[in-house]
């Protein structure tokens, strides 16, 4: 475990109370905030493609667990996550 190498934490001692409420906190928390590009320290992952001609209402209410990861191209301190959308239109 990366964390408990580097800085002692074990992660696995937090309890599921003290995750859910940092959960609920981040969630309520969260805020809009306008960035650049000199901002951002890793190329986008995305984590939801959906195709509006073929997408159940199921699907488009859900996202499956998606295995991704994020590689810093420049060093920073990393104190927050970026989140959007994007459209694309095709004739197919």
């Amino acid at each position: 475990d990366q964390l408990s190498d580097k800085y002692g934490v074990k992660m696995h001692d937090l309890t599921s109370d003290y995750v859910n409420e940092q959960k609920d906190y981040y969630i309520q928390h969260s805020r809009w905030v306008s960035l650049g590009s000199e901002d951002v320290v890793c190329d986008p992952v995305p984590v939801k493609h959906i195709n509006v001609k073929t997408v159940t209402l199921r699907e488009a209410k859900s996202v499956e667990v998606t295995p991704f990861r994020f590689e810093a191209t420049k060093d920073a301190n990393v104190t927050g996550f970026l989140g959007w959308f994007d459209t694309t239109f095709r004739v197919d």
